[in-house]
């Protein structure tokens, strides 16, 4: 029986690569630094390389080998050329996603990477099948943005941007006035009777939202590929592919594009603020709170949020002027951990200045954000859906932290067979951080204490109240003492009430007297 070829094989020197005919190349500019965006005209996919590694993949027209074009590049970029090394990561790279084919004469090399991109496509099927966040595609959604650009363009232009920024400072300030009166309403929003009216604020608000995104893209020559929902743990989440705006060479573009839904939504909370401090009606006023409310938390906690890939994340990346801030900052963070742990110091870094410590400082407030959302969502799901909460939960640890669980290991087994001094470095620095972080939580006293007074009750205790009150005199019984119905428990002292007593008991006798 005749295996699957093996990538290792294979002298991937002596093929040569043929790109695509519909690729399209953008140069873009960070920070000084030149880029060029690469999309695939008829898939619609979009990727992103640096200056060197364009001058190398422009070189590979299916007649040049991977040695010609290496060599190349090197005569034309001197010291900033890609080593043989990363020279051969981008070849691999263009055919993992399809971005270049082996020339007619190397079609036999082309099995090689077969099991490459099997193995791809398998992760990402494994990926889509996780229950806690799948993601259901609706189709394009050109034709409804082509219909409705017409009417609804006109938000977005220059006036009608300071229009609506007017309109939320006046919204803002009137709501400011009416603050108490809001914020003491607000405790019905999050009642668990108005979960439906929350759902439906929460659709409106994201359909408007997408639709934003959509028409800001189309205004700058760019287009929508897909439109469709996320169930994050069963919770409808809208998104529109708006990728394309990568390729626009203007920044500012590319963060208007990333900033129209947020844009939406705060025009819409702004209208619903003013209509609620005017309107009388108690139904009136409760759903636009909702839509208030929603509009508020949903856009400061998850689209404005940088350390998430929403909207704030695409204006922060534009904003720093560095591609894919994200893998970047891991990049950085994965850099130090091993410099740390292993004391392999590596490559030299890319970044250095204020923008290093900057690109550190978002990695790790990223990292910890984003397991505390997931440690948050899978506790939400075991206690919201009981036992099969729990299940779910623990396929959606299963998928999210069991390949890269299973790569540290293997990438363990792989270093105390290669350097196991590196790894029992690295055993001792951990152990030493554990016992740090532990002596810190349990040793050092806490610089705020909170006390709030409180009052203990047995569960299935019961209340035995006198006919008329008064100050306990002496007490008859003990504790854990058994009692039964008539036994004197306690005697109460009322002067009160033993002069009224004593003043009834002498008209008693006057009346006996006079009868």
């Amino acid at each position: 029986m005749r295996g699957s070829p093996d990538i290792s094989t294979v002298e991937l020197s002596r093929t040569r690569l043929r790109l695509r005919d519909d690729l399209v190349f953008v140069p873009q500019n960070y920070d000084g630094t030149p880029y060029y965006h690469i999309e695939v005209k008829t898939t619609a996919e979009y990727f992103r390389i640096g200056y060197p590694e364009y001058v190398f993949v422009s070189l590979l027209d299916g007649r040049t080998t991977f040695s010609e074009a290496l060599a190349v590049a090197s005569q034309k970029l001197k010291t900033d050329a890609l080593n043989q090394t990363q020279a051969m990561a981008i070849y691999s790279w263009l055919l993992d996603n399809a971005l270049a084919a082996f020339a007619d004469a190397d079609t036999s090399a082309s099995g090689a990477l077969s099991t490459v991109r099997t193995a791809a496509t398998g992760e990402t099927f494994w990926k889509q099948l996780n229950p806690l966040w799948m993601k259901l595609p609706l189709g394009r959604p050109e034709a409804l943005l082509q219909a409705i650009k017409p009417t609804l363009e006109w938000m977005f232009s220059v006036p009608a941007t300071i229009a609506a920024i007017l309109l939320m400072c006046i919204a803002g300030l009137m709501l400011g006035s009416h603050w108490d009166q809001f914020s003491a309403a607000s405790a019905n929003v999050v009642a668990r009777d108005n979960w439906l009216w929350l759902l439906l604020a929460w659709i409106g608000l994201k359909f408007f939202h997408e639709l934003g995104h959509g028409l800001v893209c189309q205004r700058y020559g760019g287009n929508i590929r897909e439109t469709g929902i996320v169930l994050a743990f069963l919770a409808p989440l809208a998104y529109v592919d708006a990728s394309s705006s990568w390729s626009f060479r203007s920044r500012w573009q590319r963060i208007h594009t990333a900033m129209a839904g947020v844009y939406v939504e705060l025009v819409i909370a702004s209208i619903a603020a003013i209509v609620w401090i005017q309107s009388e009606s108690p139904l009136v006023r409760h759903l636009l709170q909702n839509v208030i409310v929603m509009a508020s938390l949903s856009t400061v906690l998850f689209n404005l949020n940088p350390l998430m890939k929403f909207d704030g994340y695409y204006v922060f990346s534009d904003l720093l002027q560095v591609p894919n801030l994200s893998s970047q900052a891991g990049s950085i963070l994965r850099s130090l951990g091993h410099r740390i742990f292993f004391g392999d110091s590596g490559a030299a870094p890319t970044v250095i200045g204020r923008k290093w410590w900057i690109l550190l400082a978002y990695g790790i407030a990223s990292a910890f954000w984003r397991m505390l959302v997931c440690v948050s969502l899978l506790i939400t799901a075991s206690v919201l859906f009981h036992g099969a909460g729990i299940a779910l939960a623990a396929v959606g640890v299963a998928m999210w932290f069991g390949a890269p669980l299973w790569k540290a290991m293997t990438a363990a087994w792989r270093l105390w067979n290669q350097h196991p001094e590196r790894l029992l470095r690295a055993s001792l620095v951990s152990s030493i951080a554990i016992v740090v972080i532990l002596a810190g939580l349990f040793g050092l006293p806490a610089p705020v204490m909170t006390t709030a007074p409180g009052i203990v009750d047995f569960s299935d205790g019961q209340v035995v109240r006198a006919l008329s009150p008064g100050f306990v005199e002496s007490v008859h019984v003990s504790n854990g003492q058994s009692v039964a119905e008539g036994d004197l428990l306690i005697s109460l002292r009322n002067d009160e009430v033993t002069a009224r007593l004593e003043d009834l008991q002498k008209q008693v006798e006057q009346e006996e007297l006079r009868l």
